[in-house]
């Protein structure tokens, strides 16, 4: 007899990622980046990073960030080596 198998695989990780601008004078450092409602994988906890994924942290609230480009990252802690650029 034939047993069917079906092998799943765990839901992609998603975030909501909201950022504030410098607003004041050129050059402060008043930008934000906030991440909010992690979901997927192996379900949390979850690590975040802002640097394409060089460091990674539980921080979810990034505060007084320079102008600049930022690469936002996720990770389940369960599987590091499945980060997913949010």
């Amino acid at each position: 007899s034939l047993t069917a198998v079906i092998i799943n695989e765990p839901p992609l990780l998603q975030a909501d990622v909201v950022h504030t601008d410098i607003l004041d004078c050129n050059g402060n450092l008043t930008g934000t980046i906030n991440i909010s409602n992690p979901v997927g994988g192996l379900g949390g906890p979850y690590e975040f990073s802002i640097n394409g994924g060089a460091n990674y942290s539980n921080i979810q609230i990034y505060a007084n960030l320079p102008a600049g480009n930022y690469v936002v990252m996720m990770r389940n802690l369960f599987a590091p080596q499945c980060p997913t650029l949010i």
